[in-house]
């Protein structure tokens, strides 16, 4: 999926976990990460394409349950899954957050 924030243009790569039920499941870094974000990353879903058109809502971006408990297993961003832009929407870090 391609995008762009603030004119440069970014692409994230999905994946579908349940071809029963699709959709769009992102794990991505960016340049929030490990300063006002979690570290490792962050997860967001969006809907599958419509007329070719994907809509990202990064206020639905969320810290993946590796985040709270040392005992989860969660999958880390694809190197290319790195964006080098902030995006300030989503979840944030917390006091406590496993690291």
């Amino acid at each position: 999926v391609t995008f762009a924030i603030d004119g440069q243009e970014y692409r994230l790569e999905p994946v579908v976990e349940d071809p029963q039920d699709p959709q769009l499941w992102f794990i991505f870094k960016d340049a929030t990460s490990a300063k006002e974000t979690y570290g490792a990353g962050r997860f967001l879903y969006a809907d599958m394409p419509k007329d070719g058109e994907v809509t990202l809502d990064f206020n639905q971006a969320y810290n993946p349950p590796f985040a709270f408990t040392p005992y989860a297993t969660c999958p880390l961003p694809h190197r290319s899954n790195w964006l080098r832009v902030r995006v300030e929407a989503g979840e944030k870090t917390f006091e406590g957050a496993v690291h």
